[in-house]
Parts: C-alpha cells; structure tokens; sequence
C-alpha cells in the first residue's frame, strides 16, 4: 500500500515505513535522527521565509541542493528544490462552494496525497495546539482527512490527537 507519513516537527524520532513528508524546519529533526525525507513543505509566503519565519538558518538551507522536492507557493530560482505546489489540482478536491481552505501546511500535504495516489496517510505527531493551530488551522485540516477518507484512503495517526474516539454527552471532555 502506497503510503505517506505527515510528520510534524517532532514526529521524527523513528523510522516508518512509506514517503517521508516534513514542514519548514523539520529537516533538522530528520537529519538528527537519520530518517530520510522525500518531500518538504515550505508554504509561508516568500516575505515570511526569507524574513526568517523558520529561523535564522532556514533560508540558507532552502538555497541548497536537495535530493527530494520542496514545495512552495512558487518555484524560486535561487531554491535548487523548490517545486509549485499544484493548487490548481488539489483545489479540485474541494466539495463546497465556497473555498478551498487550506489553513495550515498539513492541509496543503494531505491534498498532494490525495491527488498523488496515496492509499494510506498517517499522520505522525501532528498536534495544532496552540490558540492559533486549534481554532482556525484544525477545523480546515480535519475536513481534509475526511476528504481523503472520501476517496477511500486510510487514515491513522500516532500519537492521537484528531481522530481519538469520542462520544459528546456519553462521556467527558478531557
């Protein structure tokens, strides 16, 4: 089964099987662990990762040659990697009227999973927690996963955070 691994910052301290996908700065989890990456996802508008949104080093290693895409709003010639994100594709996938919404850059990697054939997305410390991540980047992240579940592609998680199992009135929030 084709499979994805959507690993969040410290989603890298193992290997699993399948494509390894990360977020801005995350390569430096996946160096230090020795696990390989075979795509990063760099979608904060150019101002911001030049600015140095992902830390001071970050735009020195997007400049560098790299065996597996980078995907951007755009390609950049001084980025060796950098690869278009193919929004007009994903933004196919989208079932309402209004929209797409892509809040968070976990939402830009599920939509290239769906539409590159994956058959198995798993998500890998993926958490949105802060007040920003849980109120308006959550909600658009999980209708994605239900997209892709609608196309019939596994979804799981570890550890769980979206799709732990609970029943509103049947048992407490925690």
């Amino acid at each position: 089964m084709k499979r994805v691994n959507v690993r969040g910052g410290a989603g890298w301290g193992h290997k699993l099987p399948g494509a390894n996908w990360g977020v801005n700065e995350s390569h430096t989890e996946a160096t230090f662990h020795d696990v390989p990456i075979h795509a990063s996802f760099q979608m904060h508008s150019e101002e911001m990762w030049r600015g140095g949104r992902n830390g001071p080093l970050h735009a020195a290693w997007l400049a560098e040659k790299h065996s597996f895409p980078i995907y951007m709003q755009q390609k950049y010639p001084d980025v060796p990697a950098s690869k278009a994100f193919p929004r007009k594709k994903t933004d196919t996938l989208w079932p309402f009227a209004s929209g797409p919404v892509y809040s968070d850059s976990f939402c830009y990697m599920v939509a290239l999973a769906i539409t590159t054939g994956y058959k198995h997305i798993h998500l890998d410390s993926v958490f949105l927690q802060n007040e920003i991540e849980v109120y308006t980047e959550a909600p658009a992240f999980c209708m994605w996963l239900t997209i892709a579940a609608a196309h019939g592609i596994k979804v799981t998680e570890w550890p769980s955070r979206f799709l732990a199992p609970f029943s509103y009135g049947y048992e407490p929030r925690t």
